[in-house]
């Protein structure tokens, strides 16, 4: 028996009681809780209290201080309940005892198989719902064999209970394929699963581990490479395209590398601050220049200003962003955002320069220090250890005037504004005393006459290569636009072919089902009240498509919310499903019925097969029996993932290559593996 995944920790020995009922299923289990409760007026004290106990401690029940009063219908579905969805291990086995001494023939048949096999009982620990440790496979089949040749009128499901019970050891095997998602892993793992025990193959498996481990580390490896890289290569790009704005802003990029990135685990905000750098440089670049005049540069100011901020932003935040250790969440990014950074030009801008510069120089100075090799005197790493003593303590006076500068940024402000208008007038009187100089240098002006001329001539022939390029540049986009027309008309063309071939299956459905409604007498619009009327209306609709003999394991009277879908599945088998399968040609690859089923069926989802050792240690839950022919059970589909039956529910089901149709043989929770 297999614990509830996730509800609560595994146990290294035994296994818990309540993973008896996640195994057996909503009608087994309700049959043995009703056992269990109407055996309470003829049970020792001993077992009566104690159940008594369990239910009033751990099953809430809306209207009765003790629940343990109210009748044996409402105990039971609230109990299924505690079983199923909480997990309740205590309850479980309050409910195991009642059940174990309401069956004393059956526990005798149980003993006495089991001393055959030299087995002595343990009863395990009902009080907190655990089993002392687990049967070993082989074992396990052994003990249900001996118990059955005891007395063969045995039900085989109880018998199997009982020895769990009696014994004190459970029958759970881990399966660690249920955790595994990768088809092609699941692929490799089936084929070694199926091995003999004696395959020369077992002998290579620590190099065949050790091998896979190092494939892994080097795709690793590589991608780190691709991520430093890219980055580098942004880096280097944006320093070529915008080295002359980056010099006048005094800004170096020598930090911006994709080792600094990496390292800190910050790739991906690498790469956004390196694009949102290159568009702010983009369009910073037409603003620097000064303007043609007074006007218009009382324009250009201030959107000059706002793009020169926006640029040193960046490299604020990629400092921030290396000092966080690439922790980009959310207290890092409200620090960030709440510094106010000073105006290009101003005194606090200026001094922010020189603690950045004193900075890097301080780190310099650490890398120098960390790289002193072991015959470096003593004296030198005394000096380099004062002067970073003497530039640290500057720093951390920087560091406390730089409040006193954010206090008077207001002010610098205005007097920057008022330094922008007096600029603008000593450019004036600047090209008036260039005026003046120019008068009284003596200028070859036939020598400049000439060299404007021949830039003319240049100009000129420049333009006419321009104009050739735009034409070249106006056919090609003709071209594109071209093809990216006739591409879109492929894909309307396939999209009107796919919602064609949904919307005939959905019409085929729907008339199927009205059909079927009208002649039980239902009014045709409505849908299945039940999983059980669901599986009559499919059988009804599609009578050669599906062939529908549910094993006894099945759970044919669920309690699945939401009918209409069960038959909207089994409608998919019949149709999208058998279709696929009938014209798929030899060695073609299979469709991918997961993607078509979430198509027809949100929500829903398909797994392809089960494993040959699992099918065969649980055939009851894996077969069928149709006109007298066995199908197996290996594919499925369902929803949900949780072991309440009003959420969540598997159809199985194989394929018939003589009738051409789908055998469904399976309706619950989950069909039995080797974990639970």
């Amino acid at each position: 028996m297999a614990a509830k995944r996730g509800s609560r920790r595994r146990q290294p020995d035994g296994a818990t009681m309540s993973g008896v009922f996640l195994d057996i299923g909503p009608d087994q289990s309700e049959a043995i809780i009703v056992r269990a409760l109407a055996h309470r007026q003829d049970a020792s004290e001993s077992v009566r209290s104690s159940l008594n106990a369990s239910i009033d401690n751990n099953v809430k029940m809306e209207g009765f201080r003790h629940p343990s009063r109210a009748n044996a219908g409402l105990i039971k579905d609230s109990a299924l309940y505690h079983l199923i969805a909480k997990s309740n291990d205590k309850l479980a086995g309050a409910l195991l005892r009642a059940w174990v001494e309401s069956h004393p023939d059956l526990r005798e048949t149980v003993e006495s198989g089991l001393r055959t096999l030299g087995e002595s009982p343990d009863a395990p620990d009902f009080k907190v719902g655990r089993f002392n440790s687990k049967w070993d496979a082989q074992e396990w089949r052994s003990a249900k064999e001996a118990v059955i040749a005891a007395n063969g009128d045995v039900d085989a499901d109880e018998a199997a209970l009982m020895i769990m019970c009696v014994s004190g050891k459970s029958g759970e095997t881990a399966d660690a394929l249920d955790v595994i998602e990768s088809e092609l892993l699941l692929d490799v793992i089936k084929r070694m699963d199926e091995l003999p025990p004696d395959a020369p193959e077992w002998d290579e498996t620590t190099a065949f581990i050790e091998a896979v481990a190092d494939v892994a580390s080097r795709k690793r490896d590589a991608l780190r490479d691709f991520e430093v890289n890219s980055i580098n290569e942004t880096a280097a790009a944006i320093k070529g395209e915008f080295d002359e704005e980056l010099r006048y802003l005094e800004i170096d990029l020598s930090a911006w590398t994709g080792e600094n990135a990496v390292e800190k685990n910050a790739a991906s905000a690498a790469k956004k601050l390196a694009g949102e750098l290159r568009d702010s440089l983009a369009e910073y670049r037409p603003l620097r220049p000064q303007a043609a005049s007074r006007a218009e540069e009382s324009e250009r100011g201030p959107k000059r200003a706002d793009a020169e901020k926006a640029v040193i932003d960046l490299v604020a935040k990629w400092g921030a962003l290396e000092s966080d250790n690439g922790d980009a969440g959310e207290r890092g990014s409200k620090a960030r955002a709440a510094i106010e950074l000073p105006e290009p030009g101003s005194k606090m801008f200026a001094e922010m320069m020189r603690l950045r510069k004193m900075r890097t120089e301080i780190n310099d100075i650490r890398k120098a220090t960390d790289e002193l090799s072991s015959d470096q005197s003593k004296e030198d790493v005394g000096h380099i250890l004062r002067d970073q003593k003497t530039m640290k303590a500057q720093i951390e006076r920087l560091e406390s005037d730089n409040s006193d500068l954010k206090r008077t940024h207001a002010d610098l402000q205005s007097l920057y504004d008022g330094i922008v208008d007096e600029n603008a007038g000593l450019k004036q009187a600047n090209a008036a005393l260039s005026a003046e100089k120019a008068e009284r240098e003596a200028v070859d002006v036939s020598a400049l006459e000439a060299e404007v001329e021949r830039l003319q001539a240049d100009n000129r022939r420049l333009a006419e290569d321009k104009e050739g390029l735009e034409r070249d540049k106006d056919g090609l986009r003709f071209d594109m636009e071209r093809l990216g027309l006739e591409k879109d008309e492929l894909r309307d063309e396939l999209t009107r072919s796919g919602d064609s071939e949904t919307y005939w299956r959905e019409a085929y459905i729907a008339v199927s089902a009205g059909q079927t409604r009208a002649a039980t007498g239902a009014s045709p619009d409505s849908d299945p009240t039940s999983v059980n009327e669901a599986l009559e209306m499919a059988q009804s609709m599609f009578p050669n498509e599906l062939a529908i003999a549910l094993n006894s394991k099945s759970s044919k009277n669920s309690p699945f919310r939401k009918p209409e879908e069960v038959l909207a599945a089994l409608a998919w088998l019949a149709t999208e499903y058998r279709r696929r399968r009938l014209n798929s040609a030899p060695g073609a690859p299979r469709p991918d019925f997961n993607w078509l089923l979430k198509e027809s069926c949100p929500g829903w989802f398909y797994k392809p097969g089960q494993t040959e050792v699992t099918a065969e240690q649980f055939s009851e839950w894996y077969t069928t029996t149709v006109d007298n022919k066995t199908y197996d059970l290996r594919h499925h589909i369902g929803k949900g993932n949780s072991y309440d039956p009003q959420h969540t529910i598997r159809i199985a089901f194989g394929w018939d290559d003589v009738g051409q149709r789908v055998a469904v043989g399976f309706l619950g929770l989950h069909q039995r593996n080797r974990r639970t």
